[in-house]
C-alpha cells in the first residue's frame, strides 16, 4: 500500500466563514498550523471577504503556505491584483500558491453588472482550468 506524501491544507469558504474577523481568521490558521496543516487556502468571492486581504494578514502572521482556491481575475482591477500578489510573496518568501480561473458566475448576472460586450467576450473566453502557480517578483 502506497503512503500518502503530499501535504494537507484547510480551505477557509468566504461565504461559510463571513461571519468571522480577520483577526479571527488569522486565529483559525494558526490554530490549523498547530495541529499540523501544511496550508491554507481561500476562495475569491465578490459578496464577501476579500481573499487577498486575509491571506496577507495570514502571512504576515503564520509561517505556512497559502493559495487561492481560485481567485477570479474580474472581480478585481488588474493593478489591484498585482499588486497584492507582490506584498502576498513578499509576506510568504515562496510560500504562496496562486490560482486564477474564470470562475463560476452566471454570465447572465455579470452582464448585468457590466454591459460591455467586449469584456463579457474576454471572460468568456477564459479557460476555466487556467492555473498559475508560480512565484511573483516584484
Amino acid at each position: 500500500m502506497a503512503l500518502f506524501e503530499g501535504e494537507i491544507g484547510l480551505q477557509f469558504v468566504t461565504h461559510l466563514a463571513n461571519h468571522y474577523s480577520v483577526p479571527e481568521l488569522v486565529r483559525l490558521a494558526s490554530l490549523a498550523e498547530r495541529k499540523g496543516f501544511q496550508q491554507i487556502w481561500l476562495n475569491d468571492n465578490i459578496r464577501y471577504r476579500s481573499q487577498m486581504v486575509v491571506l496577507t494578514a495570514i502571512a504576515s502572521r503564520i509561517p505556512i503556505r497559502l493559495g487561492t482556491a481560485v481567485l477570479v481575475p474580474y472581480f478585481h482591477h488588474p493593478l489591484d491584483t498585482v499588486d497584492s500578489f507582490a506584498a502576498l510573496s513578499e509576506l510568504c518568501d515562496g510560500r504562496e500558491i496562486i490560482s486564477v480561473s474564470s470562475g463560476m458566475v452566471s454570465f447572465t448576472w455579470l452582464s448585468s453588472l457590466v454591459p460591455n460586450s467586449g469584456f463579457m467576450a474576454a471572460v468568456t473566453a477564459l479557460n476555466p482550468c487556467a492555473c498559475v502557480a508560480r512565484r511573483w517578483t516584484v
